[in-house]
């Protein structure tokens, strides 16, 4: 069966149900995620602020070959992602919602990728190529991401390019695959640094296993060449980026990101294990899928697909634990593997899905629906004080969906394997919904970023209290750089700064508050701005 043509499911009762094309409703699936992310959360500091930011001050700068942040030469990452933000720019105007488009844009791109890995590997299992894409779509880890101004999308977009060039090399051979895999890689290389290496390595050095068959010299030398190729990219951009950002720069592109990130990381530090203690929250709402876990208990063999994910994944998440730095979203280049793994194990005979095996995710979905409606009731009852913020509307209609889900399961459930995934996106919209005024006034950072463009209009220096991240910058178009200082250095600052304002980030107001220009909450503390007269 084609996954591009409508097809028909039948209820226990035997009735048809008429269901649109797959793709046709994991697109309606992406554009509601989109549409809640943009029109309701704020871009959320420090990170998404910080790349919008780097983004805005080499457009300000018209310097496309270096990232900068705060009038300096930001090394820790490639400029790949800021250049596809400027191309939006370039086309629509300096705007918010493009950057925020760009990542998920390639979030749909790798389900379409999925899909088309999927018939590679199965071509005789068309259901799989069908349902692995709304496996991924909704774990939660991938739904949560694919609205965020992050760069694993884009990095787990390029891995799948690679593997898909590999899978292709080992089935038909060739220049044409290499060269996808060389392209792939180094268009990784610019959108995340040599880390895109690691996966699709791993998958080629383990193809003597997953193809079942002694692999000629010339795959090797077609892996030496892609490799060769790749560097070729990278190194494009990275030796006159490193002449024209000077030595310290040079140093940080080309040694000491990588070795710091992989070796010795400083941030993000995690244990070994720290992966595996997420993997069950990473891979839900499938990680409490029955009817997943009874397929996978029943199968007695592995065809040549399923090693070639678990070649992916296995290897992958082993190699990911061993590198020091760790944050969930670097585990979205596995995600793929895992819904190809998922989605070839539910589509074995004799598979079913009962109402009982949504009881967990359907469970979920009404217990975020009653905090949402209980919590601004309990204002004063030693819960925090952003609970009254919360919509109750929208967790009682979260309630009323899940409850409405379990009584008609025969009609929107039964017999679809990839179900959860229905359930998994409402989940995020809801958080969205439910925390909307929350996140606008903890994180909503337009208000002091359009104060403090017009202290700069008027000429006037900014200081910023501790590190500075970039938060500011591109939310109020400033285009002059802040300076940094340490605490309890503002009132020399501003002595000699007169006409200056410094921004602090405070765990507690001062009693003289009423001296401050300038506050706003900000991640459970006050932003605030002072002046001549104000410093506390």
């Amino acid at each position: 069966m084609d996954i591009a043509q409508p097809y028909e499911a039948r209820r226990p009762d035997g009735a048809a149900l008429w269901m649109p094309p797959r793709p046709v409703l994991l697109t309606a699936a992406w554009m509601l995620l989109v549409a809640a992310a943009v029109s309701l959360r704020p871009i959320l500091p420090v990170d998404e602020t910080r790349y919008v930011s780097v983004a805005w001050e080499m457009w300000v700068r018209g310097d496309f070959l270096v990232p900068y942040l705060n009038g300096l030469p930001y090394s820790d990452k490639p400029p790949l992602l800021f250049w596809l933000f400027h191309l939006g720019w370039w086309f629509f105007g300096v705007n918010d919602w493009w950057p925020r488009v760009v990542p998920a844009l390639f979030g749909l791109a790798n389900l379409a990728l999925t899909a088309r890995l999927a018939r590679r590997l199965w071509p005789d299992r068309p259901e799989v190529a069908r349902n692995a894409p709304a496996i991924l779509l909704g774990l939660l880890l991938w739904t949560v991401f694919t609205t965020m101004v992050m760069f694993d999308m884009l990095v787990a977009f390029c891995v799948l390019l690679a593997l898909l060039g590999l899978e292709e090399a080992r089935r038909r051979g060739g220049v044409r695959p290499w060269l996808q895999v060389g392209g792939a890689l180094g268009l990784g290389i610019l959108a995340k640094g040599p880390v895109v290496f690691l996966l699709p390595l791993l998958v080629a050095v383990l193809a003597p296993w997953w193809s079942g068959r002694n692999l000629r010299l010339s795959w090797w030398g077609g892996l030496l060449g892609a490799v060769a190729l790749a560097a070729a990219i990278g190194l494009a951009w990275a030796l006159p980026a490193a002449a024209s950002g000077g030595p310290a720069y040079s140093d940080a592109i080309l040694v000491a990101q990588t070795k710091e990130r992989v070796v010795h990381a400083y941030v993000h530090n995690r244990p070994w294990w720290w992966y595996l203690a997420l993997l069950p929250g990473l891979l839900y709402p499938y990680s409490a899928w029955p009817p997943l876990w009874k397929a996978a208990f029943r199968c007695q063999a592995m065809d040549r697909g399923m090693r070639f994910c678990l070649a992916w994944l296995v290897p992958g998440l082993l190699a990911f634990s061993l590198i020091s730095s760790k944050q969930p979203h670097y585990m979205l280049p596995l995600m793929p593997a895992f819904a190809l793994l998922a989605s070839r194990l539910l589509s074995e005979p004799g598979v079913t899905v009962r109402r009982r095996h949504m009881l967990p995710v359907l469970g979920s979905a009404g217990l975020l629906g009653i905090v949402l409606a209980v919590a601004p009731l309990l204002k004063g009852r030693k819960i925090p004080a952003w609970a009254a913020q919360l919509s109750p509307g929208t967790g009682v209609a979260l309630f009323v969906l899940a409850v409405l889900a379990w009584i008609f399961f025969d009609r929107m459930f039964a017999r679809r394997v990839a179900g959860p995934t229905l359930v998994a996106v409402a989940l995020v919209i809801g958080l969205d919904l439910g925390f909307s005024e929350v996140a606008r006034t903890a994180y909503g950072l337009e208000p002091v970023a359009r104060y403090l463009k017009s202290a700069e209009d008027q000429g006037r220096p900014i200081a910023w209290v501790g590190d500075y991240h970039g938060q500011l910058h591109f939310l109020g178009r400033l285009e002059r750089p802040f300076q940094e200082i340490p605490t309890g250095a503002e009132s020399l600052w501003i002595r000699q700064h007169p006409r200056g304002k410094v921004v602090q980030d405070l765990q507690y107001i001062p009693p003289d508050v009423e001296r401050a220009e300038f506050t706003q909450p900000y991640r459970g503390d006050t932003l605030a701005v002072w002046g001549r007269d104000g410093v506390p």
